[in-house]
């Protein structure tokens, strides 16, 4: 867990400097600033599911 927070981190200080050079951020859905928050949820809250991809 404690490598995951500081993935995180990291990816959040590189999303801070893409936006800061660039003036915009990225618009993909896995790979842009979605794809982010999904994943910094999923840190937050420790639920490993994808959301879209639910399975019954």
């Amino acid at each position: 867990m404690e490598r995951t927070r500081q993935f995180a981190m990291h990816a959040i200080a590189q999303y801070q400097r893409q936006k800061e050079r660039y003036g915009l951020g990225r618009y993909s859905l896995w790979t842009g600033d979605l794809g982010l928050a999904v994943y910094l949820w999923h840190c937050i809250t420790t639920e490993a599911d994808l959301p879209g991809l639910d399975v019954v």
